[in-house]
């Protein structure tokens, strides 16, 4: 099986409660059968794991294009909008990264945006500093979020 669609076209012949056989070939070539008993996604967990990460991802996103309407023209406004956007991304995708593993990449990106995004934050808010009191940092502008977006590139390499 090669993917989440796979199994789930597998799974879907089977109620909870079964037994099924799952056999497991190891990188030695070896072959070795487990018997798993299959269990409905319990509702606390369905809770934890996904409808509280949805629900503050959606408040991310909502709070992140509210203060983007109000301070799209300063740089603390921005780079607030670019964190809580990216934050709203990290926490809805979390389900899935721990599933299925479809969102890897972009659940990446959206972290490494994030840290450059408080960093830039942390350059710009509350007050850009007076031009001639500007710490030596603060010529960086937007380049926090420049490594960021690299990142992204790392779970390329290490999928297997």
């Amino acid at each position: 099986m090669k993917s989440a669609a796979g199994a789930r076209e597998i799974l879907s012949a089977h109620e909870p409660g079964e037994t099924v056989q799952v056999k497991v070939l190891a990188q030695a070539g070896d072959v070795r059968t487990f018997d798993i008993t299959l269990h409905e996604f319990p509702a606390t967990s369905r809770a934890v794991y996904f409808i509280v990460p949805s629900i503050l991802g959606a408040i991310f996103l909502a709070v992140s294009l509210w203060i983007f309407g109000f301070r799209r023209s300063e740089p603390a406004g921005r780079a607030f909008s670019l964190f809580t956007s990216s934050l709203a991304i990290v926490t809805g995708t979390y389900f899935n990264l721990i599933t299925t593993h479809e969102f890897t990449v972009l659940w990446t990106l959206a972290c490494g945006l994030a840290g450059g995004a408080l960093v830039n934050l942390a350059l710009v808010f509350p007050l850009r500093a007076a031009p001639d009191h500007q710490p030596p940092l603060s010529a960086l502008g937007w380049g926090g979020s420049r490594p960021g977006a690299c990142v992204c590139r790392l779970p390329q390499s290490l999928q297997f």
